[in-house]
């Protein structure tokens, strides 16, 4: 067989080419150094937030929320991170207001104390009319109280009484002693060396108290109250300790926070009457609230000791508190 001129074999099926479609632009991300400005403002803005609420150092959160601001405003207009950016504004100003208001509150706070603690101190005695006439106290005067009480005996201490010896002049080292001791050891009134009488009123800021009488042994009036309340601890027993509270502030107040009572013994022990709480006959309502001249009265039961002498405290005040000490008999 002969070739016939412009004859050519077939050609074998080329495979088909990969069709590659046109290259699609890539979306431009940005890469994380863009957002730094931004996330550095939101951070500084939630820190100062934080720390915006603490006392004292409450002025760094200002300071932080103030920076956190400036970054973020920074932030949005230069286009970088503007999200975060805008939470760093806000809680900026956020911690910017809660410091300020932080500060403003603790600076009120902190005049009301130094001019409480500034008022404090300054105790002024109203004598009795019995204390003031120099008289002791009749039965109808001490309202019932019984025989042998508290008031009784201290009336009688300080009753005068002519001595039968003729009165002699101080020797001068009895003189130089009194004078360098004496005034030292008497203290200034109502304090523990100086306590006041029974019936005699303390004036102490927005307080009068006064303690009326002391009733020692009176486990059996506590025991006759309720039959759930417990005896007193071994060698102590319930003593009744008749008090006087008024209020002479502004607006109203409670004793429960402002006036405690308790029992200093002379071993220096105080005893409180939480130490051992029972139910008490005519006892004190500590949570009346009182106004201008509203006045409570009542009694408050403290376990003392029974072979120990002491005196009855009464603590005024929250903060800043001033001690008035009381005859206990």
């Amino acid at each position: 067989m002969t070739d016939q001129p412009g004859w050519m074999p077939p050609q074998p099926p080329q495979p088909p080419q990969p069709s590659h479609p046109p290259h699609a632009p890539q979306p431009r991300q940005l890469s994380p150094e863009t957002k730094g400005l931004g996330i550095a403002a939101m951070v500084l803005g939630i820190v100062g937030l934080v720390v915006a609420v603490v006392p004292v150092v409450g002025l760094v959160g200002l300071f932080l929320g103030l920076l956190a601001v400036v970054l973020g405003i920074t932030a949005v207009v230069q286009r970088k991170g503007r999200g975060q950016g805008v939470a760093g504004i806000v809680t900026g100003a956020a911690g910017v207001v809660v410091a300020g208001l932080v500060t403003l509150l603790l600076g009120l706070f902190a005049s009301a104390v130094d001019d409480e603690m500034q008022s404090r101190g300054d105790i002024e005695v109203v004598e009795s009319p019995a204390s003031s006439s120099g008289e002791a106290p009749t039965s109808e005067q001490t309202s019932g109280s019984p025989a042998g009480s508290a008031s009784e005996k201290t009336a009688e201490k300080t009753e005068p009484t002519e001595s039968a010896e003729p009165s002699r002049e101080p020797s001068e080292t009895e003189s130089s002693d009194e004078s360098a001791g004496g005034q030292s050891d008497s203290g200034e009134a109502g304090s523990r060396g100086n306590p006041l009488a029974l019936g005699e009123t303390a004036v102490v800021d927005d307080w009068e108290v006064t303690i009326h009488d002391v009733t020692f042994d009176a486990d059996e009036q506590i025991a006759a109250e309720s039959p759930v309340n417990d005896s007193a601890p071994e060698g102590s027993s319930y003593a009744l300790i008749d008090a006087e509270i008024t209020y002479t502030g502004d607006g109203s107040s409670t004793s429960l926070l402002d006036v405690g009572i308790a029992y200093v013994a002379d071993s220096g022990e105080t005893h409180s009457w939480t130490d051992q709480i029972v139910l008490t006959p005519d006892e004190l309502d500590r949570s009346q609230e009182l106004y201008a001249g509203g006045t409570a009265r009542g009694n408050v039961a403290i376990a003392v000791p029974e072979d120990g002498e002491g005196l009855v405290r009464a603590r005024v005040g929250l903060f800043s508190t001033t001690d008035v000490f009381f005859e206990a008999g």
